[in-house]
């Protein structure tokens, strides 16, 4: 169990990633942000398997202190050829292009360019000590290392806008989804802070961007924010627990599921005192998501930043007095039996 472990884990200083697959009703949310917040790591959540694979490379990146620059989704048509793009500067001196796709028997292939022209494919990397490249079911990854050299004349020229080229060559259902996310290693950094505790008391987003330590001052920075729609708690009834707790060995019928409903919002974070911030009511209680995009001027170029992340806000004291006295009248009222739910 997460409370008999967490002490332990957070005296020796281990940061945990947690991250849930499924509906927040069915999860212990709670402990699972708790445990994250706890030891300076992040929680996730998502019902989407795909989103739970693109977390995962974002885990990745920060557990190496790299940066994701973007970190879009697509869909996939066969034979139709896209391409991502994403800005560099003179401050990367790696970058990581990773492409993920849901259909693992889909034959998709992927290559990139830089700003210069040169482009980099499958084969590059036999000849080339400065790229790696990964092929597997269902995803590929290029890694790119810039050494800077003499007047920057080694490798490719990396200020301005490189592509992710991707090309569907079968896939056989026609279409499938799929994750681009490219992560690097740079001077310019992004981190974020969420401080919500309970309905009734204001979210704070506060996001700082740096450059060698020196705060940037001048970028766009955009929060979007999923939010639930419904409570939570009143959602999560002991029925519901139950069949949670059930599900590995009797599965949930898709009739008696709960989906938690959400709404989603941009909005523009503004700078003030070192920090890109906003405020935010809280009108329920459960599992909230903040996608950080931010951009700006630095290192002779255009950057790109990316954070995400999910958290967990508790009821109020009056939302936790109505919710045990609905409760109560759903067991005494017998409106837990599954034939009602």
């Amino acid at each position: 169990m997460i409370a008999a472990v967490e002490p332990g884990v957070i005296s020796a200083g281990i940061e945990v990633y947690c991250v849930g697959l499924g509906d927040p009703a069915y999860l212990s949310t709670a402990a699972l942000h708790s445990l994250a917040a706890s030891s300076s790591g992040k929680f996730f959540q998502t019902t989407d398997a795909l989103v739970l694979r693109k977390q995962f490379v974002e885990i990745l990146a920060d557990a190496f202190r790299l940066s994701m620059a973007a970190d879009p989704l697509l869909d996939l048509q066969q034979g139709v050829p896209t391409a991502v793009p994403v800005q560099m500067t003179n401050c990367e001196s790696r970058i990581s292009f990773v492409l993920l796709w849901e259909d693992p028997t889909a034959q998709v292939q992927m290559s990139v360019r830089a700003p210069d022209g040169t482009t980099f494919s499958s084969v590059s990397a036999a000849t080339n000590r400065l790229l790696r490249y990964i092929a597997r079911p269902g995803y590929r990854i290029f890694e790119i290392t810039l050494p800077p050299g003499p007047n920057q004349t080694i490798g490719p020229n990396q200020l301005g806008e490189w592509q992710m080229l991707i090309d569907p060559v079968y896939i056989a259902g026609g279409s499938t989804r799929a994750s681009t996310s490219v992560f690097v290693k740079s001077e310019i950094e992004i981190a974020a802070q969420i401080q919500a505790s309970t309905v009734g008391a204001p979210m704070s987003i506060s996001i700082e961007l740096t450059h060698a330590g020196s705060v940037v001052d001048d970028a766009q920075v955009v929060v979007r924010l999923t939010s639930p729609v419904t409570s939570l708690a009143e959602l999560s009834t002991t029925l519901v627990q139950h069949r949670a707790a059930a599900a590995d060995t009797h599965h949930i019928p898709p009739a008696l599921q709960i989906l938690t409903k959400t709404t989603t919002a941009d909005c523009e974070a503004p700078f003030s005192k070192r920090r890109y911030g906003l405020e935010r009511s809280v009108p329920v209680d459960g599992v909230y998501r903040a996608e950080v995009t931010a951009t700006g001027k630095a290192c002779g170029g255009t950057f790109e930043r990316y954070w995400s992340g999910s958290f967990y806000v508790g009821p109020g004291e009056k939302d936790r007095r109505h919710i045990v006295a609905a409760e109560t009248i759903r067991v005494s009222g017998r409106v837990d039996a599954p034939a009602a739910e």
